[in-house]
């Protein structure tokens, strides 16, 4: 199963994905990635995405975390209460499958 359009990485995720293509990016729940850093198992980042931070910038409840993991897989997650939440519903039936 593919994952949805609402749950792409976007912005400031989407372009640190694209830099490195040699693997498939993860989604993971808000909660596994939190889990990854406090074992201290990124490699690089932890980041969160700024857009919709700055000063002027509208409101941007779409918000993603994203990182590489020491074992070279770049994973992101959803860090707005809802969305957390649908991407942990569809990450729950694609486990499922």
């Amino acid at each position: 199963m593919e994952i949805p359009e609402e749950f792409q990485p976007r912005h400031g995720c989407a372009i640190y994905m694209r830099k490195d293509t040699a693997k498939q990016p993860v989604l993971l729940s808000k909660e596994d990635f939190n889990k990854n850093l406090e074992e201290k198992n990124f490699r690089d980042g932890p980041y969160r995405d700024p857009f919709g931070t700055g000063h002027g910038e509208p409101y941007y409840p779409w918000t993603q975390a994203y990182g590489t993991l020491k074992d070279g897989i770049p994973v992101y997650c959803e860090l707005q209460k809802d969305n957390n939440n649908e991407a942990k519903s569809f990450l729950e039936k694609l486990a499922q499958e």
